[in-house]
């Protein structure tokens, strides 16, 4: 996992800049942060994703469940079958729309106010669920000083550096220089995840053979073309 030191060094590349008078160590810091937090909130990031407890399921009561205490976004609410199957995968719909639905309705799950103890929840129906499997995003961890670990391989790096020397430029109003840093930066955000996200490497899909695909045509004995003659 990579720390705020490393991030430094390579903002102030970014930036052909060392000075930390013009640009502070509290302004880089900043800008890592919100970097990080906004590529949580755009990818599941496999060092960030979690299961809720050791039983990987959250408790509803009459619909009704605590965030997780790390809990930044959902990524799939489902339930699994006696055999042990995924057997149902729960919609997200927004509060306005779940509040229409009778109390079976299935599968569906927002988040909510709850009047009855005044905070937000996790709700879904239908609401006699009681165990639910989740899987979620982890907060974000803020880095407070040099030596403080963001959380994220070092694949990230070059990623959270054009972002963070991007922040640190457009707070300075150096927007045209800021925009180029925002280019690779953005480049980067999306070649760095499709590395990761497939961690076992991409499946050749399966195909259907047709009947060409089952004879040469190079004109071999016994081939497609010699069977054409």
């Amino acid at each position: 996992m990579s720390t705020f030191d490393t991030y430094d060094n390579l903002i102030e590349q970014k930036l052909a800049n060392t000075s930390e008078v013009f640009f502070t160590p509290e302004v880089k810091l900043q800008a890592a942060n919100d970097t990080i937090a906004e590529i949580l909130k755009e990818y599941d990031i496999p060092e960030f994703t979690r299961r809720p407890s050791t039983t990987g399921q959250l408790t509803f009561a009459s619909g009704k469940a605590d965030f997780p205490a790390d809990y930044f976004r959902m990524t799939k609410l489902w339930k699994t079958g006696t055999s042990g199957i995924e057997s149902n995968i729960y919609t997200y719909i927004v509060p306005d729309d779940f509040d229409q639905l009778s109390s079976t309705a299935a599968y569906y799950w927002t988040e909510d106010y709850d009047p009855d103890d005044d905070t937000r929840k996790l709700m879904i129906k239908p609401t006699t669920e009681t165990a639910v499997d989740c899987r979620y995003v982890k907060n974000p961890t803020t880095m407070t000083v040099s030596t403080d670990e963001s959380g994220l391989s070092s694949k990230w790096d070059e990623c959270v550096a054009y972002g963070s020397s991007m922040r640190v430029l457009q707070q300075a109003k150096l927007f045209d220089e800021a925009r180029e840093l925002e280019r690779l930066y953005l480049e980067k955000k999306a070649e760095t995840y499709l590395a990761v996200k497939n961690p076992g490497g991409v499946k050749q899909g399966s195909k259907l053979k047709s009947r060409w695909d089952r004879y040469s045509l190079l004109g071999q004995t016994g081939g497609y073309y010699d069977k054409c003659r």
